[in-house]
Protein backbone atom coordinates (compact mmCIF):
# COMPACT_ATOMS: atom_id res chain seq x y z
CA UNK A 1 0.00 0.00 0.00
CA UNK A 2 1.41 3.43 -1.06
CA UNK A 3 1.35 6.16 1.14
CA UNK A 4 -1.12 9.04 0.53
CA UNK A 5 -0.44 12.59 -0.52
CA UNK A 6 -1.75 16.06 -1.33
CA UNK A 7 0.23 17.05 -4.68
CA UNK A 8 -0.05 20.46 -6.55
CA UNK A 9 1.25 20.20 -9.72
CA UNK A 10 2.26 23.69 -11.80
CA UNK A 11 3.85 24.36 -15.20
CA UNK A 12 5.09 27.73 -16.29
CA UNK A 13 3.07 29.49 -19.29
CA UNK A 14 5.29 30.28 -21.74
CA UNK A 15 8.51 28.85 -20.60
CA UNK A 16 9.93 27.86 -24.38
CA UNK A 17 9.25 31.63 -25.53
CA UNK A 18 10.81 33.00 -22.02
CA UNK A 19 14.08 31.26 -22.25
CA UNK A 20 14.76 32.15 -25.97
CA UNK A 21 14.45 35.80 -25.12
CA UNK A 22 15.91 35.73 -21.93
CA UNK A 23 18.96 33.63 -22.19
CA UNK A 24 19.82 31.21 -19.96
CA UNK A 25 21.12 33.07 -17.27
CA UNK A 26 18.53 35.16 -16.82
CA UNK A 27 16.14 32.42 -16.74
CA UNK A 28 18.01 30.42 -14.06
CA UNK A 29 17.83 33.69 -11.97
CA UNK A 30 14.12 34.56 -11.96
CA UNK A 31 13.66 30.61 -11.63
CA UNK A 32 15.66 30.68 -8.53
CA UNK A 33 13.64 33.52 -6.77
CA UNK A 34 10.11 31.51 -8.09
CA UNK A 35 10.94 27.67 -6.53
CA UNK A 36 12.59 30.03 -3.14
CA UNK A 37 8.91 30.24 -2.02
CA UNK A 38 9.06 26.33 -1.61
CA UNK A 39 12.86 26.45 0.17
CA UNK A 40 11.68 29.71 2.73
CA UNK A 41 8.92 26.90 4.05
CA UNK A 42 10.96 24.60 3.92
CA UNK A 43 13.73 26.03 5.75
CA UNK A 44 11.58 27.40 8.51
CA UNK A 45 10.37 23.66 9.07
CA UNK A 46 13.44 21.94 9.31
CA UNK A 47 14.32 24.44 12.05
CA UNK A 48 11.73 23.61 14.02
CA UNK A 49 11.83 19.95 13.07
CA UNK A 50 15.57 20.04 13.75
CA UNK A 51 16.66 22.41 16.09
CA UNK A 52 13.79 22.40 18.32
CA UNK A 53 12.46 19.36 18.33
CA UNK A 54 9.31 19.47 16.55
CA UNK A 55 7.89 16.63 14.73
CA UNK A 56 4.85 16.22 12.23
CA UNK A 57 1.58 17.45 14.30
CA UNK A 58 -0.52 20.03 15.60
CA UNK A 59 0.04 22.57 18.76
CA UNK A 60 -1.18 24.41 20.68
CA UNK A 61 -0.23 28.10 21.02
CA UNK A 62 0.21 30.75 23.62
CA UNK A 63 -3.16 32.59 22.37
CA UNK A 64 -5.27 29.38 22.18
CA UNK A 65 -5.29 28.68 18.66
CA UNK A 66 -3.70 25.29 16.83
CA UNK A 67 -1.04 25.48 14.88
CA UNK A 68 -0.53 22.70 12.40
CA UNK A 69 3.13 21.62 11.36
CA UNK A 70 3.53 19.51 8.42
CA UNK A 71 6.35 18.63 5.87
CA UNK A 72 6.07 20.14 2.25
CA UNK A 73 8.40 18.69 -0.31
CA UNK A 74 9.12 20.27 -3.53
CA UNK A 75 11.02 18.88 -7.06
CA UNK A 76 11.92 20.87 -9.98
CA UNK A 77 12.18 19.95 -14.04
CA UNK A 78 12.40 22.16 -16.40
CA UNK A 79 9.30 24.36 -16.53
CA UNK A 80 7.14 21.76 -13.77
CA UNK A 81 6.69 22.78 -9.80
CA UNK A 82 5.59 19.58 -7.97
CA UNK A 83 4.59 20.68 -4.11
CA UNK A 84 3.16 17.70 -2.19
CA UNK A 85 2.96 17.28 1.65
CA UNK A 86 1.70 13.81 3.00
CA UNK A 87 -2.30 13.32 3.53
CA UNK A 88 -2.40 11.49 6.97
CA UNK A 89 -0.66 12.29 9.72
CA UNK A 90 2.15 9.50 11.23
CA UNK A 91 -0.66 8.00 13.53
CA UNK A 92 -3.12 7.57 11.21
CA UNK A 93 -0.87 6.55 7.71
CA UNK A 94 -0.06 2.55 8.16
CA UNK A 95 -3.95 2.18 9.41
CA UNK A 96 -6.57 0.81 7.18
CA UNK A 97 -9.47 3.15 6.08
CA UNK A 98 -11.88 1.24 8.84
CA UNK A 99 -9.42 1.34 11.61
CA UNK A 100 -8.74 5.21 10.85
CA UNK A 101 -12.71 6.54 10.27
CA UNK A 102 -13.17 4.60 13.77
CA UNK A 103 -10.11 6.93 15.77
CA UNK A 104 -11.87 9.93 13.89
CA UNK A 105 -14.52 9.97 16.28
CA UNK A 106 -12.88 10.35 19.29
CA UNK A 107 -13.52 14.46 19.97
CA UNK A 108 -10.17 14.80 21.90
CA UNK A 109 -7.25 12.94 19.34
CA UNK A 110 -9.23 12.23 16.11
CA UNK A 111 -8.07 14.68 14.29
CA UNK A 112 -4.65 12.61 14.19
CA UNK A 113 -6.85 10.36 12.28
CA UNK A 114 -8.23 13.20 9.75
CA UNK A 115 -6.86 14.71 6.73
CA UNK A 116 -3.69 16.99 7.33
CA UNK A 117 -5.29 20.73 7.28
CA UNK A 118 -4.32 21.87 3.63
CA UNK A 119 -3.34 25.33 4.67
CA UNK A 120 -0.02 25.05 4.73
CA UNK A 121 0.13 23.80 1.45
CA UNK A 122 -2.70 25.74 -0.07
CA UNK A 123 -0.39 29.13 1.17
CA UNK A 124 2.35 27.72 -0.29
CA UNK A 125 1.18 27.46 -3.24
CA UNK A 126 -0.69 31.37 -2.98
CA UNK A 127 2.78 32.52 -2.69
CA UNK A 128 4.48 30.25 -5.67
CA UNK A 129 1.77 31.99 -8.09
CA UNK A 130 2.38 35.23 -6.94
CA UNK A 131 6.07 34.99 -6.96
CA UNK A 132 5.61 33.36 -11.08
CA UNK A 133 4.02 36.52 -11.66
CA UNK A 134 6.53 39.13 -10.26
CA UNK A 135 9.31 37.18 -11.71
CA UNK A 136 7.70 37.10 -15.07
CA UNK A 137 7.05 33.11 -15.10
CA UNK A 138 3.78 32.71 -14.40
CA UNK A 139 2.10 29.39 -13.69
CA UNK A 140 -0.90 27.41 -14.44
CA UNK A 141 -1.57 24.40 -11.97
CA UNK A 142 -3.55 22.34 -10.12
CA UNK A 143 -4.12 19.99 -6.62
CA UNK A 144 -5.09 16.27 -6.61
CA UNK A 145 -5.02 14.08 -3.61
CA UNK A 146 -4.18 10.48 -3.53
CA UNK A 147 -1.39 6.81 -3.00
CA UNK A 148 1.62 8.30 -5.43
CA UNK A 149 5.19 7.19 -5.33
CA UNK A 150 7.26 10.58 -4.62
CA UNK A 151 11.08 10.22 -3.58
CA UNK A 152 13.50 12.71 -4.68
CA UNK A 153 16.25 10.77 -4.07
CA UNK A 154 15.57 8.52 -6.99
CA UNK A 155 13.59 10.91 -9.14
CA UNK A 156 10.60 8.99 -8.98
CA UNK A 157 7.06 11.09 -9.29
CA UNK A 158 4.40 8.51 -9.88
CA UNK A 159 1.04 7.98 -8.87
CA UNK A 160 -2.82 9.04 -9.39
CA UNK A 161 -2.75 12.05 -8.21
CA UNK A 162 0.09 13.64 -10.33
CA UNK A 163 -1.70 12.25 -13.29
CA UNK A 164 -4.78 13.64 -12.50
CA UNK A 165 -3.55 17.22 -11.62
CA UNK A 166 -1.03 17.13 -14.93
CA UNK A 167 -4.26 16.37 -16.98
CA UNK A 168 -6.32 19.19 -14.84
CA UNK A 169 -3.61 21.86 -15.73
CA UNK A 170 -3.14 21.07 -19.75
CA UNK A 171 -7.04 21.62 -19.44
CA UNK A 172 -7.50 25.32 -18.13
CA UNK A 173 -6.78 28.83 -19.47
CA UNK A 174 -5.72 30.92 -16.88
CA UNK A 175 -2.85 31.78 -14.13
CA UNK A 176 -3.55 29.92 -11.06
CA UNK A 177 -4.73 26.49 -10.17
CA UNK A 178 -7.73 24.42 -10.03
CA UNK A 179 -8.35 21.52 -7.57
CA UNK A 180 -9.43 18.38 -8.49
CA UNK A 181 -12.45 16.18 -7.89
CA UNK A 182 -10.12 13.85 -5.19
CA UNK A 183 -8.42 17.17 -3.52
CA UNK A 184 -12.35 18.12 -2.54
CA UNK A 185 -12.48 14.87 0.04
CA UNK A 186 -11.35 17.30 2.92
CA UNK A 187 -12.16 20.40 4.52
CA UNK A 188 -11.04 23.49 2.62
CA UNK A 189 -11.44 26.82 4.44
CA UNK A 190 -13.17 29.14 1.81
CA UNK A 191 -10.78 31.76 1.98
CA UNK A 192 -8.56 29.62 -0.30
CA UNK A 193 -10.84 28.92 -3.29
CA UNK A 194 -13.35 30.48 -5.78
CA UNK A 195 -15.81 28.52 -7.33
CA UNK A 196 -15.09 29.72 -11.30
CA UNK A 197 -15.14 27.62 -14.26
CA UNK A 198 -14.86 30.13 -17.11
CA UNK A 199 -11.23 28.84 -17.80
CA UNK A 200 -12.10 25.26 -18.72
CA UNK A 201 -11.50 24.33 -22.13
CA UNK A 202 -14.37 22.80 -23.68
CA UNK A 203 -15.35 19.52 -23.31
CA UNK A 204 -12.29 18.99 -21.22
CA UNK A 205 -11.51 18.70 -17.32
CA UNK A 206 -12.95 15.54 -16.37
CA UNK A 207 -11.57 15.79 -12.72
CA UNK A 208 -12.63 19.44 -12.21
CA UNK A 209 -13.91 19.51 -8.76
CA UNK A 210 -15.56 22.61 -8.97
CA UNK A 211 -13.13 25.17 -6.76
CA UNK A 212 -9.75 27.22 -8.07
CA UNK A 213 -7.54 28.98 -5.46
CA UNK A 214 -8.00 32.47 -4.50
CA UNK A 215 -4.36 33.81 -4.98
CA UNK A 216 -5.35 37.23 -6.06
CA UNK A 217 -6.21 37.22 -2.25
CA UNK A 218 -3.03 36.41 -1.04
CA UNK A 219 -1.78 38.88 -3.29
CA UNK A 220 -3.87 41.85 -1.70
CA UNK A 221 -3.05 40.76 1.65
CA UNK A 222 1.28 40.40 0.86
CA UNK A 223 1.71 42.96 -1.84
CA UNK A 224 1.42 46.58 -2.76
CA UNK A 225 1.32 46.49 -6.30
CA UNK A 226 -1.43 46.45 -8.30
CA UNK A 227 -1.88 43.41 -10.29
CA UNK A 228 -3.99 43.91 -12.15
CA UNK A 229 -1.24 46.16 -14.58
CA UNK A 230 1.09 43.35 -13.61
CA UNK A 231 -1.07 40.38 -15.27
CA UNK A 232 -1.67 43.20 -18.19
CA UNK A 233 2.12 43.41 -18.53
CA UNK A 234 2.72 39.95 -19.07
CA UNK A 235 0.11 39.18 -21.34
CA UNK A 236 1.38 38.97 -24.86
CA UNK A 237 0.63 41.40 -27.57
CA UNK A 238 -1.16 38.34 -29.70
CA UNK A 239 -1.66 34.63 -30.06
CA UNK A 240 -3.96 32.27 -28.14
CA UNK A 241 -1.89 32.56 -25.07
CA UNK A 242 -4.22 36.02 -24.29
CA UNK A 243 -7.30 34.20 -23.09
CA UNK A 244 -5.34 32.82 -20.34
CA UNK A 245 -4.70 36.85 -18.96
CA UNK A 246 -8.39 37.69 -19.88
CA UNK A 247 -9.45 34.80 -17.41
CA UNK A 248 -7.17 36.06 -15.03
CA UNK A 249 -8.61 39.44 -14.62
CA UNK A 250 -12.33 38.08 -14.10
CA UNK A 251 -10.77 35.95 -11.33
CA UNK A 252 -9.30 39.05 -9.66
CA UNK A 253 -12.68 40.41 -10.25
CA UNK A 254 -14.16 37.35 -8.25
CA UNK A 255 -12.18 37.45 -6.13
CA UNK A 256 -12.22 41.17 -4.88
CA UNK A 257 -16.17 40.94 -5.00
CA UNK A 258 -16.10 37.71 -2.77
CA UNK A 259 -13.67 39.63 -0.26
CA UNK A 260 -16.42 42.74 -0.43
CA UNK A 261 -19.37 39.94 -0.08
CA UNK A 262 -18.52 38.22 2.92
CA UNK A 263 -16.46 41.44 4.48
CA UNK A 264 -13.68 39.64 4.50
CA UNK A 265 -10.17 41.55 6.51
CA UNK A 266 -8.57 44.09 4.61
CA UNK A 267 -5.74 43.77 3.03
CA UNK A 268 -4.18 45.94 5.81
CA UNK A 269 -5.35 43.38 8.40
CA UNK A 270 -3.01 40.39 8.52
CA UNK A 271 -5.38 38.22 10.66
CA UNK A 272 -6.40 35.39 9.47
CA UNK A 273 -9.57 33.04 11.01
CA UNK A 274 -8.56 30.63 13.86
CA UNK A 275 -8.31 26.94 12.33
CA UNK A 276 -10.23 25.36 15.33
CA UNK A 277 -13.26 28.01 13.27
CA UNK A 278 -12.51 25.82 9.63
CA UNK A 279 -11.61 22.73 10.62
CA UNK A 280 -14.16 20.65 13.31
CA UNK A 281 -11.76 18.13 14.06
CA UNK A 282 -9.92 20.41 16.27
CA UNK A 283 -12.81 22.46 17.45
CA UNK A 284 -13.16 20.29 20.82
CA UNK A 285 -12.47 22.31 24.16
CA UNK A 286 -10.33 19.62 25.35
CA UNK A 287 -8.30 18.79 22.31
CA UNK A 288 -5.49 16.38 22.94
CA UNK A 289 -2.51 18.14 21.48
CA UNK A 290 1.27 19.04 22.71
CA UNK A 291 1.36 22.47 24.09
CA UNK A 292 4.80 24.66 23.08
CA UNK A 293 5.39 28.38 23.25
CA UNK A 294 4.92 29.66 19.97
CA UNK A 295 2.33 32.50 18.02
CA UNK A 296 -0.09 31.86 15.94
CA UNK A 297 1.24 32.90 12.04
CA UNK A 298 -0.55 36.08 11.52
Amino acid sequence: MHPEYTVAFFDILGFKQASERLGLDAIEHRYRRLIEAVDRFNANSASLFGQLSFRESAYWTEDGDIFILNRIDGAYASDSVVVWTARWWPESRDLDPAARAGLARDPESGWQHTTVPCDNLLSVCNELVCRSIEVGLPLRGALAMGPALLDTTRSLFLGPPLIQAATLEREQTLIGASLCDSFMDQTIPERFVLDFDRHLKPGLARDFGGKVLDWPRHWRRTRGSDLRDRIRTLCPDRGRARVHYRNTLALIEMSERKQKRLGDPAPSDDREPSLRDSHPAYAAARLGTTFRAIRRRR
